[in-house]
């Protein structure tokens, strides 16, 4: 998820993730994410049924961005698309 994705759900300012974000990867000793992630699961705070959700989120966005774009009229890119995320 995108920090603002973050803030919004936990209802907390974008700021303040960036914060929760930096703290977490000092801890980890990670500099990124995908590197948190994978300490995450290394060291058992994080499991791969974790991830689960995080793909039906990606998911359920991925759906809603498609819908915005179909309403909004924008007919080339809906008669020419391409089926997957690689487009």
């Amino acid at each position: 998820m995108r920090n603002d994705e973050i803030a919004n759900k936990m209802y907390i300012s974008e700021g303040t993730v960036r914060s929760y974000m930096h703290s977490l990867f000092t801890k980890l000793g990670v500099k990124d994410r995908f590197n948190a992630v994978r300490e995450g699961i290394r060291i058992g705070i994080l499991s791969f049924a974790d991830m689960k959700i995080e793909q039906e989120t990606t998911q359920e966005t991925y759906k809603k961005v498609k819908t915005n774009q179909t309403s909004k009229g924008d007919k080339k890119r809906t008669n020419n698309k391409r089926e997957g995320w690689a487009a």
